[in-house]
């Protein structure tokens, strides 16, 4: 199946609301989500494109999504989230925000996803199916 937001290798780029929903939705709880607001003017944004594209690469076996939001087409959500600085990284698990990060070190984020991913991987999730 195709996804319906368009990814430059494994970061997704989010352009409506329903894309939005759809990722998170997709992670199931099972997956965290990052979410990086940023615009596409900001210095600070563009030096960090490419470190977060490696990382969705390193990340690529784990049970991570990584996003791009651009900060112009959702002001009223970055407002809400409390986006006051770009880029900015909302690490989200079953739709709550559990870690907040104004970086342009990968290794700070990598570090932050390290983190949450072990709590969701020591977290028994029994299934249904």
């Amino acid at each position: 199946m195709a996804s319906i937001y368009s990814g430059t290798g494994n970061v997704f780029t989010i352009n409506k609301p329903e894309e939005l929903r759809t990722c998170l939705k997709d992670a199931d709880g099972k997956k965290l989500v990052v979410l990086e607001f940023m615009a596409e003017w900001s210095e600070p944004c563009k030096s960090m494109a490419e470190p977060y594209r490696q990382l969705a690469s390193e990340l690529e076996q784990e049970p991570v999504k990584l996003c791009t939001i651009d900060f112009n087409k959702f002001k009223a959500l970055g407002r809400r989230l409390r986006v006051d600085a770009m880029p900015t990284f909302l690490l989200v698990k079953e739709y709550s925000v559990v870690d907040r990060l104004i970086t342009l070190k990968k290794e700070d984020l990598r570090k932050s996803i390290d983190t949450q991913l072990q709590g969701l991987r020591s977290i028994d999730r029994p299934s249904l199916t």
